[in-house]
């Protein structure tokens, strides 16, 4: 661990829990929008959710394009099985970086909030018939957030201050 991610833990160990939660989230989210970029899939935006009473619900990348049809090429599908598993790629490094997790407990710390990732996932390499792995398509995808990191972190931190990003900003 280099010295930023030293203070940036020491920092984060000593906010609440909804800060982390926050910070969280914004990881995940901002995962799944670079992941798509990189691939030429432009989000909307990408956002955190907050309930009625101002708690954290969640977040969303919202794309503008439709999801791949039956006739899209398989790189592009691959490009979308990508991005559905590069939320739970940058929520696992954001784990391992910056709270200290090992990589077994990131990654099962990152799966946590990727159940609907996993079946946008099985779904879309079942309607496509694409031969993608689900360890190779998690691997490419933490391949890619590892390269782009301190972005991923910038925009992190971005998205948890601003609650909302627009794509371009990305």
């Amino acid at each position: 661990m280099n010295e930023r991610n030293e203070h940036i833990t020491h920092a984060l160990n000593t906010w609440p829990e909804s800060a982390r939660a926050r910070l969280r989230f914004a990881a995940h989210e901002i995962g799944h929008g670079l992941a798509f970029i990189v691939h030429g899939i432009r989000p909307e935006w990408v956002r955190l959710e907050f309930g009625l009473f101002g708690g954290l619900n969640g977040g969303r990348c919202r794309i503008s394009e439709s999801e791949p049809n039956p006739g899209t090429p398989p790189e592009q599908v691959e490009a979308w099985l990508i991005g559905a598993l590069a939320g739970h790629a940058a929520e696992t490094r954001f784990g391992q970086l910056y709270l200290d997790l090992d990589d077994q407990h990131a990654h099962q710390w990152g799966a946590q909030g990727a159940a609907k990732d996993y079946d946008n996932f099985h779904r879309l390499r079942t309607t496509h018939r694409v031969r993608l792995s689900e360890q190779r398509a998690y691997q490419r995808a933490a391949a890619l957030i590892e390269r782009n990191g301190l972005r991923v972190d910038h925009l992190t931190f971005r998205l948890a201050r601003a609650r909302q990003l627009a794509g371009h900003a990305l």
